[in-house]
Parts: C-alpha cells; sequence; structure tokens
C-alpha cells in the first residue's frame, strides 16, 4: 500500500462492503494474526462488525486491541486502511473507529516456481490432516498432487489451514480455497493436482514466501542460463538495418546470451562484429525487449547461412523477461 495513492471513496466502498457481507480481514498490528468477519452497520463515526474468527489458532479477544489494519475487496477492488479498535467481544461483535481513508491494495504478482523433490505440503481439513507432494508455489498460491480419495477437493472448495516448510524453522501456514482441480495423462500414469489459493496471510508470512520464492526462480534462473540456445515457438527477432529498413527474422535458437537466425541476400551488412544498433525480440508476438546485437559467428550449413547475435546491455528486467519466455 503506497502513501502516495489518492484516496478511495470511503463512504461508499464502506457502504457497499455492508450491503454485500464482503469477508473483512482484521490484521493486528504487529501482522503476527488476522482474522476474518463482515461489516454489519457503518455509521459517522464506528464501523460494527460480526464477531471474528482466526484464520487459524485459537482467538484470545486480549489480543484484539490497539491500532489494526482492515482489508476487503469490492467488485474486484482491494482495499485497505487503519483503524482502532473500541470493543470486541466474542458475542457482540467488534466496534472499530472509522477508518480515516481507504487506499488501494498494490498486489504484487510473482513468478511459479517448481517445488523442491520431495516437498509435501499439509492440508487440514475437519479432524484429518493429508500429507500430499507439492508441485508449485507461487506468491499467492500453490499445487499439490492428489490422491483418488480426495473427491472433496474440488474447486470453491475451502480448507481450515495448509502450511509447509520454507527451510528450517521457517513453516508457512495459511487457510486457502482450492481453485483448480486438473488431470494430466502421460502413457506412464494419470496425474491429478489441485490448485489452492492462499487467504488471510499475514504480510509477515506474505513476505517470507515472497522471499523463499524469489530465491527458487533466481536459482532456476542461474541453472537456465547456463543451458545452450534452443528453439522456442513463436519467436521472431526485429532487426533494424540502413535506411530505416527493419527486417523480420524467425529464430532459429535462442539462449540467455544470443540467438541465431537465418541470413538472405538483403543481410550483408551482418558480418562477424558488426554491431546492430536496435533490434527487438518477439515472442508469440509480445514484445521481449529492445537492445543492441553484435553478430558473433556466421555458419554455412546444407540448408542455409545462419548468423549468430550476442545481445548487448541487457538490464536485470530484460533478462528476467527473457529466462521466463525460454524457459
Amino acid at each position: 500500500m503506497s502513501g502516495n495513492q489518492p484516496p478511495l471513496e470511503r463512504d461508499r466502498l464502506l457502504r457497499v462492503a455492508a450491503d454485500l457481507g464482503v469477508p473483512i480481514q482484521i490484521y493486528l498490528e504487529d501482522a503476527r494474526e488476522s482474522f476474518v468477519t463482515t461489516l454489519r452497520d457503518v455509521d459517522d463515526d464506528s464501523l460494527d462488525l460480526e464477531p471474528v474468527r482466526p484464520i487459524h489458532g485459537n482467538l484470545v479477544l486480549e489480543r484484539l486491541l490497539g491500532v489494526v489494519r482492515v482489508e476487503f475487496t469490492v467488485a474486484g477492488l482491494p482495499v485497505s486502511g487503519q483503524a482502532r479498535v473500541v470493543s470486541a467481544s466474542s458475542k457482540e461483535g467488534v466496534r472499530l473507529s472509522l477508518p480515516p481513508k481507504l487506499l488501494r491494495v498494490q498486489r504484487r504478482r510473482f513468478f511459479r516456481v517448481r517445488a523442491p523433490e520431495g516437498m509435501e505440503v499439509l492440508v487440514h481439513q475437519g479432524d484429518g490432516v493429508r500429507a500430499r507432494a507439492l508441485v508449485d508455489v507461487s506468491g499467492n498460491g500453490a499445487a499439490f498432487r492428489a490422491h483418488a480419495s480426495d473427491v472433496d477437493l474440488v474447486p470453491g472448495a475451502p480448507l481450515e489451514m495448509v502450511q509447509f516448510a520454507l527451510g528450517p524453522g521457517r513453516t508457512f501456514i495459511a487457510a486457502a480455497t482450492v481453485r483448480q482441480r486438473t488431470s494430466r495423462t502421460s502413457t506412464w500414469s494419470a496425474e491429478r493436482l489441485v490448485g489452492v489459493e492462499f487467504e488471510g496471510v499475514s504480510p509477515r508470512d506474505q513476505d517470507r514466501l515472497i522471499s523463499w520464492v524469489t530465491e527458487r526462480e533466481r536459482a532456476g534462473l542461474k541453472e537456465r542460463a547456463r543451458e545452450p540456445a534452443r528453439p522456442i515457438e513463436g519467436a521472431v527477432l526485429l532487426i533494424d538495418g540502413p535506411g530505416n529498413h527493419t527486417r523480420m527474422r524467425a529464430v532459429v535458437e535462442l539462449g540467455a546470451r544470443t540467438t541465431r537466425v537465418p541470413m538472405y541476400g538483403e543481410d550483408d551488412d551482418l558480418v562477424v562484429g558488426a554491431r546492430v544498433e536496435s533490434a527487438e525480440l518477439r515472442i508469440g508476438g509480445k514484445p521481449i525487449f529492445r537492445v543492441a546485437m553484435t553478430v558473433e559467428r556466421i555458419e554455412e550449413l546444407d540448408h542455409g547461412t545462419f548468423a549468430t547475435l550476442g545481445f548487448e546491455g541487457l538490464g536485470p528486467d530484460e533478462r528476467l523477461r527473457l529466462m521466463r519466455s525460454i524457459s
């Protein structure tokens, strides 16, 4: 949440939230725990909410004191604001001061990474706990392999808690909702996958998860950067030439540092050591980046002549987009 954002129409958003009965997340000031409830009514100086229930663990009302952060979503717009706890009762509910302002929550999107071999997620539902093989994880969800007996894990099904280790002494815990269930069949086996979205994650736990995902992503990108160039479907290179002439060449091979394209009669300017001032890489019609390139090698093969060009001055963002595109 950025302090530079303009405040939203607080009263209207709160009234809509009360009318629709949307879930309200209440985060404690230390961000170590969050609670879920709904907004019953809004008056001139306070919010009247239903009794809260914890995302996980036992609720201790004495902890629900001081300044808290409320967060909810109306018509797809996630908003957040700070409020002060006026009173909290397990029977009568919670009363908060009116937030001075509401700001839009800036959701960050993160790359999905493969889970390490043998990593498991514990799925808590009712009195049972299931251990399932974790397939991949992102900043807001995960996928795991389901068993034939997991017939209740269908889209929309709430999960009381999922937990998995992020390293020694670091366990990620959150409530979740099943968003997807798919089956993949190969020659040897059929694999059932369940995708879940995390809910009620505290900012502290969110940061820990994001750090773990980022570390895994960077390690994967470094590993792929050492792989040789290979064919990438739908990749083309737009090469600027003399007289503002742009040539489009289908990419034969693409790697972390170079690309190989066929040469034709008009490409006599592409000689070893020549510098292309500007070339744009596109994959599937989507621009990846535009950079300068240098011709590193010319090859005469049985099926034609090919030029290998090296990327110049790729920044961290461009290299990340490239590696994600070819992974």
